[in-house]
């Protein structure tokens, strides 16, 4: 196992009351209506998995150890090596490109919240990833594209 060289868990503003909204609104809905049983106990049962998927989707994770980047969410991580990488720079989250992993102006983001990010390139794919403590983030990735060059 590689040791980290920098490691970060970043999570959407209020992320276990919004959780926990979410799958209030499946028990309370059904005490409301006339259901059978058993529909009202699939209900509760969809809510707590859609609730704990969402809930895993709003934790973002970053890693950089001395041979690859892994970022995004615990469900679904990215793992590139180091050799494939380019460090573009740190940037600015536009406010417009929201939070999550999506596309915005061609760009792949993977953000939990608002703020400074680092734009990684990998072949023609470019990715942001925000992080808390960018600079830290980018000084990580130069030293692991360092260790992967020699």
């Amino acid at each position: 196992m590689d040791v980290a060289l920098f490691e970060e868990d970043q999570e959407v503003y209020m992320r276990r009351p919004l959780t926990a909204l979410s799958a209030a609104a499946f028990f309370v809905i059904p005490l409301f209506t006339k259901m059978p049983l058993m529909l009202i106990l699939v209900m509760f049962l969809a809510g707590i998995g859609i609730s704990t998927l969402m809930s895993s989707f709003m934790k973002m994770r970053t890693r950089v150890t001395q041979s690859e980047l892994s970022f995004g969410p615990p469900i679904w991580t990215k793992r590139f090596p180091a050799g494939e990488l380019e460090v573009v720079g740190i940037r600015d989250i536009p406010f417009m490109a929201g939070f999550g992993m999506h596309m915005y102006r061609g760009k792949m983001y993977f953000n939990a919240r608002y703020g400074k990010a680092l734009e990684v390139k990998r072949g023609k794919r470019t990715y942001v990833i925000g992080s808390a403590k960018a600079e830290e983030f980018q000084a990580a990735m130069n030293e692991m594209k360092r260790n992967a060059i020699t």
